[in-house]
């Protein structure tokens, strides 16, 4: 009897196995893992992330054809139907930028803050340099914020200290107003042959170094055109890669193209020198107007011209 029993349970698990395991495992390969998008009125399945769409599907063929990434140079971060890759960021070392992660086919790179360095916004394009303090560290800089300073001394014998710091205020007045003077006398000098040398041979005013265009993005984009940025980008040592990339990302809007690639063109040269190389560069593919007229837009936000 047993051995009847052991023979009917081999055979029915013998043929429920084609139902349990067969079927489920053909249906699943039929969907689409990743979801689905329409493309000349088929249903395709999307590429998985870290891929893009070598070929659509057609009406015999459900399934896409996908291709990697370029691995260290382009990525997709999520299923998609897309038939190129994004390209990877890169961290700008003149903005103070360093790689905190390498950029894979799945993500783009992550970049960070160097050490000394801060910056408080999630995506930074710069980081600025960490405060020094005169009296200690109440908080030490982090990649996410400055320093917080301890204030002066205020309890125990501070005469010392107030004498010391009333002679050295003294000293810095004195030291002005002798410069002043001194500054004054030497423009009363040489006002005459100036203005006789200005009359004669004028030149071009020297372009302001070390201003920060930030600020002024917006004003430097009323003056420029996408032709004008790029070949400014193109003479101060920018990719034709890098340049087009921003046109791509925004192919019907040429005032975003034109902003993202100013932005994008400030980071490559750092906050301290882009001022000047942008006006120098203008005027060397003859722009000149439009250089005199991004200098006077910065010259009005230097302390010389607020006096």
């Amino acid at each position: 009897m047993k051995r009847h029993t052991g023979m009917i349970c081999v055979l029915v698990v013998v043929v429920l196995v084609p139902f349990t395991h067969g079927h489920p495992r053909r249906r699943r390969q039929g969907d689409c893992e990743y979801g689905i998008y329409s493309h000349e009125g088929n249903t395709c399945c999307k590429c998985p992330r870290g891929f893009y769409v070598e070929s659509h599907c057609t009406a015999s063929v459900r399934h896409s054809t996908c291709k990697q990434c370029a691995r260290g140079t382009k990525y997709t971060a999520d299923a998609n139907s897309q038939d190129h890759c994004d390209v990877c960021s890169v961290c700008n070392a003149k903005a103070n930028l360093e790689v905190v992660s390498a950029c894979i086919s799945t993500a783009d790179t992550v970049c960070g803050c160097r050490d000394g360095h801060f910056c408080e916004e999630d995506n930074c394009k710069a980081c600025h340099e960490c405060a020094r303090c005169e009296f200690g560290e109440k908080v030490p800089c982090s990649k996410r914020n400055n320093t917080v300073c301890n204030g002066p001394p205020e309890e125990g014998n501070s005469t010392g200290v107030v004498l010391g710091i009333i002679v050295v205020i003294v000293a810095v007045i004195a030291a002005v107003i002798a410069a002043v003077i001194l500054l004054r006398w030497r423009k009363m000098l040489c006002f005459g042959k100036q203005k006789k040398d200005l009359a004669e041979d004028p030149k071009e005013e020297e372009p302001l170094q070390g201003i920060d265009l930030m600020p002024h993005v917006s004003e430097i984009v009323d003056k420029l055109s996408w032709s004008d940025m790029a070949k400014v980008a193109g003479r101060t040592g920018m990719t034709h890669v890098q340049i087009h990339r921003h046109r791509n990302n925004h192919p019907h809007d040429e005032g975003e193209q034109l902003t993202n690639l100013l932005l994008a063109w400030i980071e490559y040269q750092g906050l301290d020198k882009a001022s000047g190389t942008l006006i120098q560069t203008l005027r060397k593919c003859k722009l000149k107007q439009k250089a005199d007229e991004i200098q006077r837009i910065l010259r009005q936000s230097t302390p010389a011209a607020e006096s």
